[in-house]
């Protein structure tokens, strides 16, 4: 039991003078880390004297509710009184069966239930801790969990290091700690234009984030209240620091936090870079990780002493493409705002001399080059039409057991086994199968289960795996949301998701998490820049309520997903262009992205919502409208979607069919053969089933589509296409096309645009027929490696026909040396998507 005796008067000068040199240490180490501690001990005659023997009895108590700061805590106490004692201390939650009292030997830690814990959390004011001790019972506590967890820390420091084997308490001990902060005293405003919408919005995040990390509260007003001497600004508040801040924005510099005198500005050329702008501020002052959802580092309040300006890194541009685009600064580009319905221009088909990326001669050497844009065009008097897919009238997979879905799944062609591999979810498991032909598939293995009903789920092939191959296979798993509303809870479309490896795409280790996202977020890859890519949904925009996709890129996906908001830039979202579905009467969405590579450009797959809403698919028990749009990049940042008509797949929209509604794409999109190119997509029937899952979700299947290849736009008609200029490495030696003709002939210009003698148009063989590969050649020959290194154009001359594409090869065999999306069948020399 302790002892109680009466302290000497020299005791207690000694030991007073040894508590206050103990604790003006403390005092400089906790203004070291974030701010300093003011204390005052308040002693009677009364000690409480505990030997190592008697303290290995107490028992460390924590609220059975305590957050994972205050647990961690008593856990961290625990382990320091088992240091001092050298055995084993209980630890238990606060918890109290019907008629059982307290135990006399106890450490509260935190808010507990016990009386003790109430009486010492009320002695406190605001953003203090202390360490009291109340009946005899060491109470360590704070207004906030933070300052419960500094308050933890001073006690292990004051009187768990004694080399006497005992520890002394003051019997009535009142140690209260002040936590001065360098943020005690401002107050968080935004504008009042903007209440309730995203500036309010980041403004009770920060709030919040503050809190939990200093255990401060500041006030949130907006800016029609009067000005104070200490506030931090949220966007464009009508304060003169954030007003000068706003006038220095320009294309490089586009959003970040200042100090600028008392005041601290946070601000953003748009709402979604201000988000970013608040989540750098949060990271590298407050040390919170808003991926990992926790405090991953300490604070460091040092840039806040005096006034400067912290902008948010442009990244890496200026690159050279492999088509001969230079890429901006900046990039990825900042220049897409969530919030408008302007049509999002692709600057690589407008000239540098209007202020545009078209390179002026453009580089053929990688793929064939298609006719989706004019990107390639100087002139022409042929018809551009976009093509759609043929789909299929059943399923090629179904399941009566669990509830299938792509989202957004994966399919790729093995050369290996030659054999076309399938990825796709379940209910919770993620299943792999096996198909010759893409129509007829092996029974499905389970090689992965979630902890989450209706995850999204991508799958890819790494193309640069480490040397052991065990992250050959990639795999992005997203969680479905909670209830919460966007609007109403600033996390639900926050939460992260996990990066997956594997060896043989069966047996799967968790590797990284990724940055934040919401759910139908998906993961690509560039193999043109070499970059991973993830596309986050994100339902962030207050003023209209749509869905957003935003960029992040990276070298690589096992170290770098944990992207920052700053590190992601706005990217898809609907425009002007966009139809509205005259039955469905909704504003359409862009619900998804998929992207890969395929021959010369970044091929993507637009998951386009026309309605209805979450709560009319409810009461019908029908599902929502998703179609399937392609848009084409030539940079892999900027995409055109030309065709917003037709869709490229589209619902039946027909009751009892597998595919009424919900289209979704798997996410490298296709396979390619030597004539089509396959496309996988999930389609939903509706309706009653005996899966735990809502009727407007039910009844899901797997149906494939086709298209000729290359076979997304062709100039239609008679007349004749001349190119821009083009040049090209050297090796290529043949010039190849795909067309269905009466007549395609090719005339060649050298860079003054003179008919290369013995190559014009009346020397070409023209060429009649249909074929996706077949090359062109002259009275004189079919070599044309001369092109090599230079420039020139090309002539096209076709009488009725449609021509889908033209490319340079160094082999008679066509290989065009591009990409295949998920791979081509039946070419050994393809490179694998």
């Amino acid at each position: 039991m302790p002892t109680l005796y009466k302290k000497r008067s020299e005791g207690i000068f000694i030991g007073k003078t040894a508590v206050s040199i103990l604790f003006i240490c403390l005092s400089v180490l906790a203004i070291c880390a974030c701010g300093f501690f003011r204390g005052s001990e308040e002693r009677e005659d009364g000690v409480i004297r505990l030997s190592r023997e008697e303290l290995a009895g107490y028992t460390v108590i924590r609220p059975a509710d305590a957050d994972e700061k205050v647990s961690g805590s008593a856990v961290k106490l625990r382990h320091a009184l088992e240091d001092f004692c050298g055995s084993r201390v209980s630890i238990a939650d606060d918890y109290l069966s019907d008629g059982e009292e307290p135990a006399a030997n106890e450490i509260l830690v935190g808010l507990t239930d016990r009386q003790e814990s109430r009486e010492a959390f009320e002695r406190l004011s605001e953003n203090e801790g202390g360490i009291f001790v109340i009946d005899g019972k060491p109470v360590i506590i704070g207004k906030s969990d933070e300052l419960t967890e500094k308050s933890v820390e001073l006690f292990i420091s004051k009187y768990l290091g004694s080399s006497d084997g005992y520890i002394t308490l003051s019997a009535d001990l009142a140690h209260r700690i002040n936590w001065e902060h360098e943020l005690a005293g401002y107050r968080i405003v935004y504008p009042s234009r903007k209440a309730k919408k995203r500036e309010y919005v980041i403004a009770v995040a920060l709030r919040d984030r503050i809190r939990e990390i200093t255990g401060l509260d500041p006030e949130i007003c907006d800016d029609a209240e009067d000005a104070a001497e200490k506030e931090i600004l949220i966007g464009d508040v009508d304060r003169p620091e954030a007003e000068k801040l706003y006038s220095s924005l320009d294309r490089d510099h586009f959003g970040g936090y200042a100090r600028a005198g008392d005041r601290i500005v946070i601000f953003g050329s748009t709402e979604t870079i201000l988000d970013g702008a608040s989540d750098l501020f949060t990271r590298e002052i407050l040390g919170y990780d808003n991926t990992q959802k926790k405090q991953a580092a300490e604070s460091d309040f040092t840039p806040l002493t005096s006034d400067f300006i912290r902008y948010i890194d442009g990244g890496g541009g200026g690159d050279r493409l492999y088509n001969g685009i230079v890429t901006d600064a900046t990039w990825p580009p900042r220049t897409v705002d969530a919030e408008k319905t302007t049509v999002i221009d692709a600057p690589y088909l407008v000239p540098a001399a209007e202020g545009g990326t078209h390179p002026g001669t453009v580089d053929i050497s990688v793929g064939r080059q298609l006719f989706v844009d004019s990107f390639l065009i100087s002139r022409t008097d042929l018809k551009t039409v976009y093509h759609s897919a043929v789909t299929s009238s059943q399923p090629v997979i179904t399941m009566d057991d669990d509830y299938l879905m792509l989202k957004t799944g994966y399919v790729m062609y093995d050369e290996e086994t030659d054999r076309i591999v399938m990825w796709y979810g379940g209910m919770k498991n993620v299943y792999r199968a096996e198909s010759k032909d893409g129509v007829v598939w092996s029974e499905p293995e389970v090689v992965f289960t979630n902890d989450s009903k209706g995850a999204w789920i991508t799958v890819r092939v790494n193309p640069s795996p480490a040397p052991d191959g065990n992250d050959r296979y990639i795999m992005l798993v997203r969680n479905a949301d909670g209830k919460e509303k966007w609007t109403e809870h600033y996390e639900t479309t926050r939460l992260s998701g996990r990066i997956y490896k594997s060896a043989d795409g069966r047996k799967w280790t968790l590797s990284s998490r990724t940055g934040a996202m919401g759910d139908a977020s998906t993961l690509s890859y560039n193999r043109f820049r070499n970059k991973w890519l993830i596309f986050a949904r994100d339902n962030c925009s207050f003023s209209t309520g749509r869905r957003v996709v935003r960029y992040f890129e990276c070298s690589d996906i096992t170290s770098q997903a944990a992207y920052g908001l700053w590190q992601s830039v706005d990217w898809q979202r609907t425009d002007r262009l966009d139809i509205q579905d005259p039955k469905l009467k909704e504003a359409p969405q862009i619900y998804s992205v998929c992207s890969d590579s395929y021959e010369s450009i970044q091929l993507g797959m637009f998951q386009y919502w026309l309605g209805p809403s979450n709560s009319v698919i409810a009461k019908t028990g029908l599902p929502k409208i998703t179609e399937l749009q392609l848009g084409y990049s030539r940079d892999g940042f900027y995409f055109t979607r030309p065709e917003r008509k037709t869709p490229f797949i589209s619902c039946s929209r027909k009751e009892e069919t597998w595919d009424y509604g919900y289209l979704h794409p798997v996410s490298s999109l296709c396979v390619a053969t030597q004539d089509e190119l396959l496309f996988w997509y999930s389609g939903y029937r509706g309706g009653e089933t005996d899966i735990e899952i809502t009727p407007e979700y039910a009844n899901p299947s797997i149906g494939i589509a086709r298209l000729r290849r290359d076979g997304f736009a062709s100039l239609d008609g008679t007349g004749s296409i001349t190119t821009c200029r083009l040049t090209a490495e050297k090796g290529k030696k043949y010039l190849f096309v795909n067309a269905d003709a009466a007549s395609l002939r090719a005339e060649l210009y050298d860079a003054d645009g003179n008919v290369i003698d013995g190559y014009s148009a009346e020397d070409c063989i023209p060429f009649t027929g249909d074929s996706c590969c077949t090359m062109l050649s002259w009275k004189n020959g079919k070599d044309v490696s001369f092109l090599a290194g230079k420039e020139f154009s090309v002539k096209f001359v076709m009488e009725d026909g449609s021509f889908y594409s033209f490319w340079l090869s160094d082999s008679e065999t066509g290989d065009s040396g591009g990409y295949y999306c998920g791979g081509l069948i039946d070419r050994k020399t393809a490179k694998e998507g």
